[in-house]
């Protein structure tokens, strides 16, 4: 069972061994290549930050069906993302995974990790609903700020270190 205590723990594991395991399924599914870095793309930043912020939004209200289904779908949940992330890994430096995760994806985990934590309480018995709106309002704002990072601060990074 889920509890409190066990998630500082839980979800970063959880992660890394999505990660692990997406990162080799990438790798021997595919072949070892190395995609070549993206050159200068133009995207309209307004667009980008629109996408963005939907499925940010589609994954805060995925996480939510923890809610409905109970909490083993936070393991889901963090499974998954670290599968994907790992497949893609596979086809980046060093560099160029930092570079294009770091700024924006240390939002996104830390505001993933705080949603699951809520959802923990709330599920062991929050002290309102008031209580849960609220965090869940905070949580929401912590992704729109990962979108703004991601559009308009992670390019800067890429164009100045790769």
């Amino acid at each position: 069972m889920i509890r409190i205590n066990n998630v500082k723990i839980l979800i970063p594991l959880v992660l890394f061994i999505g990660i692990l395991v997406g990162a080799g399924y990438e790798y021997y599914s595919s072949g070892n290549f190395q995609v070549e870095m993206m050159k200068e793309v133009n995207i309209n930043q307004l667009m980008a930050l629109s996408s963005i912020i939907l499925k940010n939004t589609a994954a805060f209200l995925l996480l939510g069906l923890t809610l409905i289904v109970g909490k083993w779908f936070i393991i889901l949940f963090f499974l998954i993302n670290g599968f994907n992330i790992g497949m893609f890994s596979v086809h980046l430096s060093i560099i160029e995974f930092i570079v294009l995760f770091l700024p924006h994806g240390i939002f996104e985990y830390v505001v993933f990790y705080y949603e699951s934590k809520v959802f923990i309480i709330d599920l062991d018995g929050s002290p309102s609903k008031a209580w849960l709106f609220k965090r869940l309002g905070f949580i929401y704002l912590g992704l729109v700020l990962a979108a703004l990072v991601e559009v308009f601060i992670t390019p800067l990074i890429v164009q100045y270190v790769i």
